[in-house]
This record gives C-alpha cells, sequence and structure tokens, in this order.
C-alpha cells in the first residue's frame, strides 16, 4: 500500500517510521525539557569566575553589561528589544550626523554664492 503526502510517495514502513519519529518526539519532549532545565539551573546556580566574564556561563546582571561595549551602554539592561534600541539610536545618531554634514555643505555654498554676487555687482 502506497500513501501520496505533499508530493511524496510513502509506503507502509515510511508511515510506520514517521508515525514512530512524531510519537517519539511529542511523548519525551516535555522530560528532554525538565531534564535540560535541571542542567540550565544548576548550571545559573554556579559561581562565575573573573575569567569567564564574556562566556555564555556568565548570564547575571552585572556579566552582562561587562560584556556590552562601554560606548553602546547607557546603564540600560538587556531586556526584550536592547539591541533593537541600540541600533535605532545609533542610526538617529548617524542620521542627525548626515543632517548635520548637508546643512555645513549648504551653508557653505550659499556663503560662496554670497561671495560671488557681492563680487559681481561692483
Amino acid at each position: 500500500m502506497e500513501v501520496t503526502f505533499l508530493g511524496r510517495t510513502l509506503n507502509v514502513y515510511e508511515i510506520l517510521r514517521l508515525i514512530m519519529v512524531v510519537g517519539g518526539y511529542l511523548l519525551f519532549r516535555p522530560y528532554i525539557l525538565k531534564f535540560s532545565q535541571m542542567f540550565q539551573e544548576q548550571d545559573h546556580a554556579r559561581p562565575v569566575d573573573t575569567t569567564e566574564e564574556d562566556s555564555p556561563a556568565a548570564v547575571g546582571g552585572a556579566a552582562r553589561s561587562t560584556a556590552i561595549d562601554d560606548d553602546e551602554s547607557d546603564g540600560e539592561d538587556m531586556s526584550w528589544g536592547a539591541k533593537a534600541r541600540r541600533r535605532i539610536r545609533g542610526e538617529k545618531k548617524l542620521l542627525k550626523k548626515m543632517l548635520e554634514e548637508q546643512e555645513m555643505k549648504r551653508a557653505e555654498e550659499e556663503s560662496d554664492e554670497e561671495i560671488a554676487e557681492y563680487l559681481d555687482k561692483e
């Protein structure tokens, strides 16, 4: 017996194999999550060595703040969207700098034009 599923023909052996893999995943997933949670809690509970400040094991607030560059950090914690806020802040600074440069160029051009006007009048 063969069944076509999503453009692929599967025989009985492949159907049973798919059912066993998906069923095993659904059956064991909660236990695997609990087991990994136990290891993660143990890792978070251990003290962080001074040589590990930049490692993934250093997950505390103090370790995170030292991992950020000082010029990008302005006392904010690593909450949701912190990277996006820093990126937007950097983009705003860049746009402001570009606008200032354009205004300076425009001011130079205008001053050159004014000087040329005064020279042509005489």
